[in-house]
C-alpha cells in the first residue's frame, strides 16, 4: 500500500493493508521530521526517485536513527534499503536475481509484465510484488508547468505556491482527447520533483484471485482518503478469498492481459 495521506495509516492497516508505503509531499527537515518522530509500524519510507547527494544522506541518516525501513525508487539508491520500488521495475527472473544478490528481499515487478511472464517468474528468491492498483508514473518533470506559464525561472528553492494554493498541487495536464493526466509535486529543499500519472488507474480486481503467492502493491495518488479505505477494503477482502462487490470505479488492466505486444 503506497499513499501521501500520512494520517489515515492506521485506517489502512485496519482496512486490510499489511504493510504501507509512505511517500511524503514534503521532505524538507521542518516538515518531515516531525512526522518521522511519529512513525508508526509496519511503514516504511518511500524516497524521492530523484534528489541530490546531500538530500539523500539525510533521508537515510534520518531514517537509520529512527530505525525506519526504506523503499528505494531509483537504481542508484540500492545501497540504502532492501525493498526496490516501481522506480526499479523487475522485468525478468535475471532481474530478481540480481536485485537479490544486491540485498534486495522484496522487488516490484513492472506493469508491463503480462500475466504469463509474471507467472514464469521464480518464487523462492525474494518477495515479488505485483501492482494490482493505481495510476502509474509517466514521467518526472523538474520544471513546474505552472512556474513556467508565469514565467518564474529562479529561486526553486524557496517556491511556496503549491502551499498558496497556485502551484501544481490538485491540477493536470490534459491532452487533446480530454484525458486528464494528474500532477503529483514533491517538495525537496532543491525544488519540487514533479510526477505526471497516468489519467487511469491499473485495477486488476477480478483477474488476480489465483495469485496470491504475490504481494499486492496498491498506490494511491490524487483518490480522497475515503476511497483509498475503500479501495484498501476490497483487494484484501479479494486476499481472503472473499467476493466483495465492484467498486465502482474507471480503471484499465494495463498490459495485464497482452503484454507489450
Amino acid at each position: 500500500m503506497k499513499t501521501s495521506a500520512f494520517e489515515i495509516i492506521p485506517s489502512l492497516l485496519d482496512a486490510g493493508a499489511d504493510e504501507i508505503l509512505y511517500l511524503p509531499q514534503d521532505f524538507r527537515e521542518p516538515y518531515l521530521l516531525p512526522t518521522l518522530d511519529c512513525w508508526p509500524e509496519k511503514t516504511r519510507l518511500c524516497l524521492p526517485s530523484q534528489c541530490r547527494e546531500e538530500t539523500f544522506r539525510k533521508l537515510k541518516a534520518w531514517a537509520e536513527e529512527r530505525n525506519i525501513s526504506l523503499c528505494l525508487s531509483s537504481p542508484n539508491q540500492l545501497t540504502a534499503g532492501d525493498m526496490a520500488g516501481e522506480g526499479v521495475p523487475v522485468m525478468n527472473s535475471e532481474s530478481v536475481k540480481l536485485l537479490s544478490h544486491l540485498g534486495c528481499k522484496g522487488v516490484t515487478l513492472s506493469r508491463e509484465l503480462s500475466r504469463s511472464e509474471i507467472l514464469d517468474l521464480p518464487l523462492d528468491i525474494c518477495e515479488l510484488i505485483l501492482p494490482v492498483y493505481g495510476r502509474a508514473r509517466l514521467m518526472v518533470l523538474n520544471h513546474c508547468p505552472m512556474r513556467t506559464k508565469m514565467g518564474l525561472t529562479a529561486n526553486r528553492e524557496q517556491c511556496e505556491l503549491c502551499r498558496q494554493g497556485k502551484g501544481a498541487m490538485g491540477t493536470s495536464l490534459t491532452d487533446r482527447m480530454g484525458a486528464a493526466y494528474p500532477l503529483r509535486p514533491l517538495r525537496l529543499p532543491e525544488g519540487c520533483q514533479i510526477e505526471l500519472m497516468a489519467d487511469k488507474p491499473l485495477h486488476l480486481s477480478g483477474h488476480v484471485q489465483d495469485m496470491k503467492g504475490l504481494s499486492w502493491l496498491l498506490t494511491f495518488s490524487d483518490e480522497p482518503k475515503e476511497e483509498q479505505l475503500r479501495i484498501t477494503a476490497h483487494y484484501a477482502a479479494l486476499r481472503r478469498g472473499e467476493t466483495p462487490g465492484p467498486l465502482p470505479l474507471r480503471g484499465t488492466l494495463g498490459r495485464f492481459t497482452d503484454g507489450v505486444l
